[in-house]
């Protein structure tokens, strides 16, 4: 039974990536080498033959890995660095074997737009803040701070506007 590569341990995923590049081409040369052999023992066309297709299916095996492997990593490493430079609307796909790697960037932007957006509510709560801080500092005792503030920050709103109406 065959498992989903991304359902394998990084190690394992690693290791079945490696045997299975690996394979094509030692295989492919095997056969190379089995048709020079034919083609020095008296059968030079069909050694010939198979040398060539052999040769061929090589080239093209390299060809195709490398175009399908490399465009993948790369077209992540581009993704990768848009997010990093702030780009958090961009779609992130999750297939192949470059499927954890994206599912973390993810992660990493839903992470970033959560920070930036409590760096916003907290930005406008110490504003408030200090707004009330300021009309009671000049002697008015009486400023209250009416927009509640987002999440578990209205607390200390309420907690001001108390300590006012208790002065």
């Amino acid at each position: 039974m065959t498992q989903n590569p991304d359902d394998l341990p990084l190690d394992e995923l690693l290791d079945l990536l490696q045997s299975e590049v690996m394979a094509a081409p030692v295989l492919l040369g095997t056969v190379a080498l089995a048709g020079a052999y034919l083609a020095g023992h008296g059968n030079p066309i069909v050694g010939d033959g198979i040398a060539a297709g052999a040769l061929v299916a090589v080239i093209v095996t390299v060809r195709v890995s490398a175009s399908l492997i490399c465009t993948l990593y790369v077209n992540t490493v581009l993704h990768m660095e848009a997010l990093a430079a702030g780009d958090l609307t961009s779609p992130i796909q999750y297939r192949d074997c470059v499927g954890r790697m994206t599912k973390a960037m993810a992660v990493f932007r839903d992470n970033r737009e959560q920070v930036r957006a409590s760096a916003e509510s907290a930005t406008a709560v110490v504003a408030q803040l200090g707004l009330g801080l300021d009309a009671m500092a000049s002697g008015k005792m009486t400023y209250t701070i009416a927009t509640a503030f987002v999440g578990g920050y209205d607390r200390l709103r309420m907690t001001f506007n108390r300590t006012v109406e208790g002065l």
